[in-house]
């Protein structure tokens, strides 16, 4: 009997249990109904409004269209309110499912409130939505009901900007790669041979077309992606690529493959073929990859955005947003504010001086004091143009991000890891290099003697500029001032094209290839004529053999002097031996007669029509026009003119290039267009009331803080400081969205034997590099890292949290 009694009561109490369990998991799952519920409606409003502004804006991903749409909605920006907000009722208008009492429900939930507002920063705009939401009733009845409220966030803000994890990238590539060598810093600076194949491969980017010449000799340890097409420097396609000396490394699991000499196994380049899909696996060039990219598992961007983006930025008084100044392509107060406001870092060590603006160094003396060194070091943020100078002993230290609101100009050696942020121009006339350690006569790339890590990486919101851009052509003449008469040196080639560039994204049509053919006809009267036979006695010859003689041999001999793309050739005529010929006279031998004819007038008058040719140029659709597009064209210095290499050439339709001489090569010859920023009726700068319609952008010191000759003294010392072996080496990450120049001649040059080596990469919307020599880009992603970029070009929603509030 007890036995029994314990064993019902084990019975008892086991029942009990599971009745108790039970309700407990129904209220857990109605718990977890309810908190879905919320989530699932907060995502539908979101949902929403990403559609409804999707619809209205037909996709049109700028950042303030995003905030302008939701002003409309009547979600106005809340700052940073928080729980204090204005929050809108959007339950209403979400059109949610009715349950059985008629009321608002989501898998069976009912939604008793859903709430929005909106918080923006200068590069975000952040959706808040809280919810709501309650489940009735258990299964049982032995609950009344379970709530849950949450708040969840979603980010909108354009992506992160992939161009940085290329080695080289430009909307287009010219002339840079025919002597050129791209491959990974960490692989060219290691040493160690058990880490043989296992560094990444890299990649280089065009997003319109890559120009060769006809000789190039490059290497890629990686891939080539090619937006467009790849074209000589006429602008004719290239069809047989048998003709070049291209090589890439072979790959193996995307590491490039070594030799145990740890050396790279280049091969010849394989294109991909879009008949042959499996080409993908090996291909090393990609072109038209925005038409067959899909095949690949690369990325390649479509533009170059802003340093600072072009969304307006921040008030630097109020702290508020400023929609005004979004989309002009200018570096404004309130953009370079809100970039730059949380920067966090300092420079130290070398020669540091600063030019406060408004400030203008124009004489020997003032010059000499930069060279010393007027500044201690500089903070997070730095009001005027930094001149930063280096050497082994006392090298620049890097520690952090450093935003100068000037033109900064960079040489020597620097230690330390940072970045600088420049709102103008960056100038780094000879070599920029880490004060690397060594180990067993090896350097230790990017690593300092102590340990330490060396990285630096510079973003300009105006130009990068290596060398010595005053450099007259041919190392000749006059040097470079902007102005017709100077010497139009390589600096002008590069700005006159990618002028020409940014022209055509302005023309809805474009000027197609001249033909001569008939433009009209012209009738004139004439007298009538008509032919009449007459007979005439002429005489009779014969050439007659009257001996012999020696005469002079020649040939012709072909001399090229100098090194691409200046080089000259000539001809002339040197003797080549002799030779004997017959002489020959001429005699009478008799008359004979023949028939003549003559026009003779009738006296009549008769109609005649004659055709008018001319050369015409027809007008052909451009693909490249961008309705109300804004241009950024370049000019030397401020106030000198902006040449624009559109005179000469012609657009093709068939291969959709501009075909022309490579380079316009001078002011005369009436290759360039010259538009006048002084002038405010020119039509490509100003409309017809006066207002610009385009911006531009100088190469030379920022409102004119250096004088030129100062300028180019400076450079010229920089360089001969530099010039142990002539070889420019530049350590650092480079971007810009606008253009990288460099000038590192080979001949008559003083301090440069015309190669060029970067450790870090070069990224810009146009980059145009002249180095005879060779230049080697040695890609070092940690550069990729410190700057942070974001696309202009779209916007997304991100979810960013979900957070249970309290019960209301």
């Amino acid at each position: 009997m007890p036995v029994a009694i314990a064993v019902l009561a084990m019975m008892v109490a086991f029942v009990g249990t599971t009745v108790e369990t039970s309700r407990a998991s129904v209220a857990d799952m109605d718990s977890f109904r309810a908190r879905a519920a919320a989530e699932n409606a907060a995502a539908l409003a979101a949902t929403k409004i990403w559609g409804d502004f999707s619809r209205a804006t037909a996709d049109a991903g700028e950042l303030w269209r995003f905030r302008t749409h939701l002003d409309g909605l009547g979600l106005v920006d809340q700052g940073t309110s928080g729980a204090n907000a204005d929050r809108k009722d959007m339950l209403e208008s979400m059109g949610l499912a009715r349950d059985a009492r008629d009321r608002d429900s989501v898998d069976g939930a009912e939604i008793e409130r859903l709430d929005v507002y909106r918080v923006d920063d200068w590069d975000a705009t952040t959706i808040v939505i809280e919810v709501d939401a309650v489940v009735r009733g258990g299964q049982d009845g032995s609950h009344a009901e379970k709530r849950s409220s949450i708040q969840e966030v979603f980010v909108v803000a354009p992506p992160n900007w992939e161009g940085l994890d290329f080695a080289m990238l430009a909307n287009n590539i010219n002339c840079l790669l025919c002597h050129t060598t791209i491959d990974n810093a960490e692989r060219v600076y290691n040493n160690n041979t058990t880490l043989a194949g296992t560094f990444d491969a890299v990649k280089i980017g065009s997003i319109d077309s890559i120009h060769f010449r006809a000789d190039p000799d490059s290497k890629i340890a990686g891939r080539a992606l090619i937006g467009g097409d790849a074209i000589e420097g006429d602008g004719s396609e290239i069809t047989n690529w048998d003709n070049f000396n291209l090589k890439t490394a072979k790959l193996a699991d995307e590491m490039i493959v070594e030799d145990g000499f740890l050396n790279a196994d280049w091969e010849q380049l394989q294109l991909f073929n879009p008949d042959d899909p499996h080409s993908a696996d090996t291909a090393s060039v990609w072109l038209d990859f925005y038409q067959h990219g899909d095949n690949s598992d690369e990325n390649l961007p479509t533009s170059f955005p802003s340093p600072y983006p072009d969304s307006g930025g921040l008030d630097p008084v109020t702290g508020q947003p400023v929609s005004a100044n979004a989309g002009n392509r200018i570096v404004d107060d309130s953009e370079f504010f809100a970039k730059t406001q949380g920067a966090v870092g300092s420079i130290s060590g070398g020669a540091i001086s600063v030019v406060g603006q408004g400030g203008r160094i124009d004489s020997a003396g003032e010059l000499a004091s930069l060279l010393i060194g007027k500044e201690t070091g500089l903070a997070s943020h730095t009001d005027g143009s930094a001149v930063l100078i280096g050497t082994e002993a006392n090298p620049i230290i890097l520690d952090g991000e450093v935003a100068i609101d000037g033109d900064v100009v960079l040489s020597g050696y620097v230690i330390g890891t940072g970045s600088i942020m420049a709102r103008g121009n960056v100038y780094v006339p000879g070599d920029l290099k880490y004060l690397d350690g060594q180990t067993n006569g090896y350097r230790t790339y990017g690593t300092a003697a102590n340990g330490s890590t060396n990285s630096l990486a510079v973003a300009a919101g105006g130009n990068i500029v290596v060398g010595d851009f005053y450099r007259p052509a041919w190392g000749e003449g006059n040097v470079e001032t902007g102005e017709p008469g100077s010497s139009f040196n390589f600096t002008m080639d590069e700005l006159a094209i990618f002028n020409r560039q940014e022209w055509m994204k302005t023309q809805p049509t474009l000027p197609g290839k001249a033909n001569y053919e008939q433009t009209g006809v012209k009738v004139s009267l004439k007298d009538k004529k008509v032919k009449v036979p007459y007979q005439k006695t002429v005489n009779t010859w014969k050439w007659v053999v009257t001996g012999t003689k020696k005469v002079q041999k020649w040939k012709w001999v072909k001399t090229t002097t100098g090194v691409a793309p200046y080089q000259t050739t000539t001809k002339k005529k040197v003797p080549n031996g002799f030779k004997t010929v017959k002489t020959k006279k001429k005699v009478k031998t008799g008359t004979k007669k023949v028939t003549k004819y003559k026009w003779v007038k009738t006296g009549e008058k008769i109609e005649v029509e004659t055709p008018i040719m001319g050369w015409v140029t027809p007008q052909v659709e451009n693909p490249y026009h961008v309705p109300q597009y804004l241009p950024r064209y370049y000019s030397f210095a401020e106030g000198t003119k902006v040449p624009i290499f559109n005179k000469h050439g012609y657009f093709d339709p068939e291969t959709a290039h501009w075909k022309s001489e490579e380079r316009p090569g001078g002011w005369s010859g009436g290759a360039l267009s010259l538009a006048d920023v002084d002038n405010g009726q020119d039509p490509y700068l100003y409309d017809g009331s006066g207002k610009p319609i385009a911006v531009v952008s100088t190469v030379a010191p920022t409102a004119d803080w250096m004088r030129a000759s100062e300028m180019q003294s400076l450079i010229e010392t920089l360089q001969a400081r530099s010039a142990s072996d002539k070889t420019i080496e530049i350590d650092a990450t480079l971007y810009s969205a606008n253009s990288i120049l460099g000038t590192v001649p080979s001949r008559e040059s003083q301090y440069t034997n015309g190669k060029l080596i970067v450790n870090g990469s070069i990224v810009a919307a146009d980059v145009g590099i002249l180095a005879p020599g060779g230049t080697q880009v040695n890609y070092d992603a940690r550069g990729a890292r410190a700057l942070s970029i974001t696309s202009e070009a779209g916007i997304e929603m991100r979810r960013s949290f979900v957070a249970p509030l309290p019960h209301m």
